[in-house]
């Protein structure tokens, strides 16, 4: 496969057209392709958020070397309607009968129109692609745009806008830049390594338009997933979900590797481009042991779980690590989660999580209508203890002493407890519900 890189328009085109009329292997252009596959997933995640129609928006682009017109091609793949489409460079608008600066590739963007100006193409704009200069947008011109407006503002180092100025001018707006310390990055990184991944694991003839496509829909559908705790720690955040200030994944997320070369392998096959068909479910095992040889025991481990799903109480059920653990067990079909706590807290942590958690059980200990037994049972377990028939009714209470009890009641079958409790706190009220089993002398437990 061929990578290129830093060839500027129109140069660009043809160099790419000459090299894949001429071989049969994939030929990509990162700053063409690359950045159009990154943005379109973040800009279909950002029309979601605006609830805006693709094929009705009306998009500016500032920018019309290779990878503006590049992003404006595949726009129009994803649903955008060329009419809609205003493209600008650094003589103005394109427009149909201009001379200066043209080419045959961005005559395709010329229009019939009376603009001359960036600033009065931006007038009612939905969004804003640029990849020009720094500071060539005004506050005057982002209020011109229409509601809920759209800003990528790509420009490195420095955007076409300043992202603090951007937001304090506009509260509706969502913007994304090229930068790490700004929210919504659009980084190629997200992009070329894993497409060739894909596209040369099948042994894929070319990188064509479907396995684009595939790998902008694959990014925008991971950004709605669950953001895991390695991510998160990276960014030295509390909270990553799926909203404004997040409609693209992280370079950090080792899940894109997945996701993308995945989908991209699929889109070639179904085009017929790939020369070694796989099977998807094991190509994503093999992917995964890509990452290291602790994920490859954890998928090993994974599929055991797989084959027979248990009942796993966690007694902090309202904590969001719990919540989110429990979003991946189901996801992955490992386990049944069994979460304790009030429920109106659980579902409203569920809600605010943005998680999707069909099939959890929850147990609200003011509400557990089999909580005069599990009294009665702990009583007698420990009675011989010193415990009293009404010690054991407050003892009961106990989060982890109930959890302990519902496995021993055989209405679980594991419990995972101690995330917000000290060591001894969590396994005292275990041991005292489920003893060792006759003849072991030592208790263990991971942390």
């Amino acid at each position: 496969g061929i990578n290129l890189e830093d060839i500027k328009a129109p140069e660009c085109f043809e160099i790419e057209e000459e090299l894949k009329r001429t071989m049969q292997i994939p030929v990509f252009h990162d700053d063409q392709h690359g950045t159009a596959i990154i943005s379109g997933a973040a800009l279909l995640n950002a029309l979601e958020l605006t609830g805006k129609r693709i094929d009705e928006v009306k998009v500016v682009f500032n920018g019309a070397g290779a990878s503006g017109l590049a992003c404006a091609e595949h726009y129009i793949r994803l649903g955008i309607r060329r009419e809609n489409i205003v493209m600008c460079d650094t003589n103005g608008v394109v427009y149909k009968g201009r001379t200066k600066g043209m080419n045959p590739y961005k005559e395709r963007f010329a229009r019939e129109t009376g603009l001359r100006t960036l600033a009065e193409a931006m007038e009612g704009a939905d969004v804003f692609f640029g990849l020009s200069a720094a500071n060539c947008v005004s506050p005057e011109m982002l209020l011109s745009m229409a509601p809920d407006p759209i800003v990528f503002a790509l420009a490195n180092p420095d955007p076409e806008i300043a992202y603090d100025v951007a937001i304090a001018t506009r509260k509706d707006l969502i913007m994304a830049t090229g930068r790490s310390d700004f929210p919504n990055q659009v980084n190629n990184v997200l992009g070329f390594p894993f497409i060739f991944r894909g596209a040369l694991d099948v042994r894929a003839t070319a990188i064509n338009d479907e396995m684009k496509l595939a790998a902008t829909r694959a990014l925008a559908s991971l950004a709605k997933e669950d953001v895991p705790d390695a991510v998160r720690s990276a960014y030295g955040v509390e909270s990553m979900h799926f909203g404004r200030n997040y409609i693209i994944p992280t370079p950090f997320d080792s899940r894109v590797l997945i996701w993308v070369a995945s989908a991209v392998a699929q889109a070639a096959m179904d085009s017929g481009v790939a020369q070694s068909p796989i099977d998807i479910g094991e190509y994503k095992d093999q992917l995964e042991r890509r990452l290291g040889k602790a994920v490859e025991v954890m998928r090993v481990m994974i599929h055991k779980a797989q084959r027979h799903p248990q009942r796993v109480v966690f007694p902090e059920g309202q904590e969001a690590k719990i919540l989110r653990a429990s979003q991946i067990l189901l996801d992955e079909k490992i386990a049944t989660p069994v979460l304790i706590g009030r429920e109106d807290k659980i579902r409203q942590q569920i809600e605010s999580l943005r998680l999707h958690l069909q099939g959890v059980t929850i147990v609200d200990l003011r509400t557990f209508p089999r909580m005069s037994a599990y009294s009665e049972e702990l009583y007698r377990l420990r009675r011989r203890k010193g415990v009293t028939r009404n010690e054991a009714a407050v003892l009961i209470q106990n989060r982890t002493a109930f959890g302990a009890m519902m496995l021993h009641m055989g209405d679980a079958d594991a419990l995972i407890a101690g995330l917000t409790q000290h060591y001894p706190d969590t396994i005292r009220p275990a041991l005292q519900v489920i003893p060792p089993r006759v003849g072991l002398k030592r208790v263990a437990g991971v942390y």
